[in-house]
């Protein structure tokens, strides 16, 4: 999915930071594996038998919502949201 189209693991670092995805990833397939990561995850905390898993609840709204604290922050700021109310929404 991401490897193989001529990008080193530092291009891609630095293709990926930017607000929109490059053409050539499949992003539908992008968050199918972030889903099957985090499903390992959580099957992994269940066989602990401690609750566990229902901190991974973050990382599943995410995904369901194909975004993340940094996409949030940045299209607050283009909203004009002012930095220290991020700040506090934040902390």
């Amino acid at each position: 999915m991401l490897l193989g189209n001529g990008y080193t693991t530092t291009e891609l670092r630095k293709l990926l930071i930017k607000t929109e995805m490059p053409s050539f990833i499949d992003i539908d397939g992008l968050y199918r594996l972030a889903r099957d990561v985090v499903d390992a995850a959580s099957d992994g905390l269940k066989s602990r038998g401690k609750g566990e898993e229902i901190l991974l609840a973050p990382l599943y709204e995410r995904i369901d919502k194909r975004t993340n604290p940094a996409r949030t922050m940045l299209n607050l700021m283009n909203k004009g949201t002012p930095v220290e109310k991020i700040i506090e929404m934040y902390s």
